[in-house]
């Protein structure tokens, strides 16, 4: 992953200027780690990041990446009913991606 993307990425994640949200990438004035991703990377406004998508995500962050971060934000798979907050998802970003 570009160095620089990521980076930007971990401090949106870390600002506190996001609002969480669980499975969506928006709703309701709140980002999922992967709709962060979107907006403060490509400047997507709110329905901008519904209308490019996960998609476009996984095409720079990789598809098995990008699942494994939807678990972790939402609280599914090997974390269900964990949700980690953008703070862990920002330090497993740092530490693996």
């Amino acid at each position: 992953m570009d160095k620089q993307l990521k980076a930007k990425w971990v401090k949106a994640l870390r600002s506190g200027k996001y609002k969480q949200v669980r499975e969506h990438l928006y709703r309701d004035g709140g980002y999922c780690c992967i709709g962060v991703f979107l907006a403060c990377n490509y400047g997507k406004r709110q329905q901008e990041v519904y209308r490019v998508g996960y998609t476009a995500a996984e095409s720079i962050i990789g598809g098995a990446n990008c699942d494994n971060l939807v678990e972790m934000n939402d609280g599914r798979g090997k974390f269900i009913g964990n949700a980690q907050s953008f703070e862990q998802i920002a330090d497993y970003i740092e530490a693996n991606l």
